[in-house]
Parts: C-alpha cells; sequence; structure tokens
C-alpha cells in the first residue's frame, strides 16, 4: 500500500486510464459510474500523506467529471461523521477543490 501519491508519472497514469476508459464508453455509447473509490487514511507502517489522500480523490473526481463520468465517493466512516455529517479535513479540502 502507497503512502504517498501524486507524482507527475502516477498523475499521467491516472488520465491515461481514464482515457481508455472514456474511448471504451464512447465507442459503446455507454455511461460509466466509477464507484465506490476512496484511499483510507491507513494505520501502523502504512499511513497515508494527508495531502496524498486529497490528491488522490480530487484527481479521480475531477478527470471522471471532465469525462462527464460520474464519481461514487465510499467512505468507512473516517472522512464523513455518521452523528453529524461533517467532513474530514481531507475532505473538506477535496470538496473546496471541486467547488462544492
Amino acid at each position: 500500500p502507497a503512502t504517498t501519491w501524486g507524482t507527475t508519472s502516477e498523475q499521467a497514469e491516472l488520465a491515461g486510464l481514464f482515457q481508455t476508459l472514456a474511448a471504451f464508453t464512447r465507442s459503446r455509447n455507454i455511461p460509466a459510474v466509477i464507484g465506490e473509490f476512496t484511499v483510507t487514511t491507513g494505520d501502523g507502517a502504512y499511513v497515508r500523506e494527508s495531502a496524498s489522500r486529497v490528491r488522490w480523490i480530487s484527481g479521480v473526481s475531477e478527470t471522471a467529471l471532465s469525462y462527464g463520468m460520474v464519481p461514487v465517493l465510499w467512505d468507512t466512516g473516517g472522512d464523513i461523521r455518521r452523528s453529524d455529517g461533517s467532513l474530514s479535513t481531507d475532505l473538506s479540502a477535496v470538496t473546496s477543490e471541486l467547488g462544492l
């Protein structure tokens, strides 16, 4: 499990994968839903860097939306508090970046 993400090559790989998916869905005239994606905070030896989590979630969301795809965030209870619906600092940063 990676603890950081967001190098130029990693971002290019993400963009290339979405480009491939977009070509596939366009050629078949079908929609795409990017379901249940996220990156957890990790634990033990694999605690993930906060900025990397924000880059990944924002990157997937922005790229999916740019191709007309629907991104669906999955939360294990760490980013959206069940008691009041408040967002973690990381998810708040993502929603700000996306203009939500």
